[in-house]
């Protein structure tokens, strides 16, 4: 009786581990800490100097916006990220010549999508829809 008992238990923790490994595979994972490396950045784009100097200004205050996104509401989010990449796109575009814009702009849609930020912007407009 003892052993029924114990094989029971371990068939339903057995169960129980399987369901949460399958819920766990649906969820996205966010990383919300941004670094950029701003040498390997100046040599992707061939950035100046003063371009290098701003890039890494805009760097540095993305990475500080972002880090305020993970605590914001849940109906907030969406938005200050996109506040934040937003402004980070403006100054990118500002100082940087057409092609260097281009190059970043795929740049950082590929770090988005790796940190999985993408998702909370696109989880919003799917939301709404």
């Amino acid at each position: 009786m003892k052993k029924f008992f114990i094989m029971a238990a371990i068939a339903l923790m057995a169960t129980a581990n399987v369901n949460a490994e399958e819920k766990n595979k649906d969820a996205v994972r966010v990383d919300y800490n941004i670094e950029m490396n701003i040498h390997a950045l100046t040599r992707c784009l061939n950035l100046d100097g003063d371009q290098a100097d701003v890039m890494e200004y805009a760097s540095d205050l993305l990475k500080e916006e972002i880090a305020f996104v993970k605590f914001a509401k849940e109906e907030k989010k969406a938005a200050r990220l996109q506040r934040a990449i937003n402004r980070n796109l403006a100054i990118a575009h500002k100082h940087l010549e057409e092609k260097q814009y281009h190059d970043y702009l795929v740049l950082m849609n590929t770090t988005l999508n790796n940190k999985g930020l993408s998702a909370i912007l696109y989880s919003n407009e799917l939301a709404s829809k």
